[in-house]
């Protein structure tokens, strides 16, 4: 009887032992690898930035690696738009206003054009139409070289004899090259430039 008790308190404390050293781990490995800052913006994602290659108004190849490393605003626009994406431009410019002008040059600002006949000329001239002072590059190409792009964020684009049809949509990408956040029609740009200030530091 008293070897079966001791037998008893033997596996009890190789439990209790077992436990414990399970809830050490488990905290050390959660102090080990931080969480994602909480943002407080549109619809939450977690997913890798799809591949891209494009060229911008000025000519200089933009990649996906070449965004690493700093927060990214990434949307989609027609350089010849003049209803919603005029808004969204301005939408931006009020963005970058709240989040002051240094931190404004830490943030890469993409615009992905929808249109494959928009030329370097049409992006310059729309930024400047607009006001844009942002550092903003607009992402030119081919109908064969934008689509991948539009499908990769699942973007419904349809010409019309008059204008091009779009979702509306911004996204934000953290350092490391995932997307945060997506923006559906329209944004508040004092919530994004507090994400891009949680994500900045």
């Amino acid at each position: 009887m008293r070897l079966r008790n001791i037998s008893r308190l033997i596996v009890i404390v190789l439990v209790v032992l077992v436990g414990a050293v399970a809830l050490i781990h488990q905290r050390l490995t959660s102090d080990a690898a931080p969480s994602s800052p909480a943002l407080v913006g549109g619809t939450a994602l977690n997913d890798p930035v799809p591949p891209m290659s494009l060229r911008d108004q000025n000519g200089a190849l933009v990649t996906t690696q070449s965004l690493g490393g700093r927060p990214t605003v990434l949307t989609f626009m027609d350089m010849t738009c003049t209803s919603e994406c005029p808004i969204q431009a301005q939408l931006l410019n009020q963005t970058a206003q709240f989040l002051g002008a240094q931190k404004a040059r830490q943030v890469n600002w993409i615009i992905v054009s929808v249109n494959p006949t928009n030329t370097p000329a049409d992006a310059d001239a729309f930024l400047k139409n607009q006001k844009v002072t942002l550092p903003v590059k607009v992402l030119l190409g081919t109908q064969a070289q934008l689509e991948p792009v539009w499908h990769a964020y699942h973007i419904y684009v349809k010409a019309t004899p008059t204008d091009v049809n779009h979702t509306v949509a911004l996204f934000l990408i953290d350092k490391s090259g995932r997307q945060r956040m997506v923006f559906i029609d329209g944004f508040d740009p004092k919530a994004l430039s507090q994400d891009l200030s949680t994500l900045l530091g």
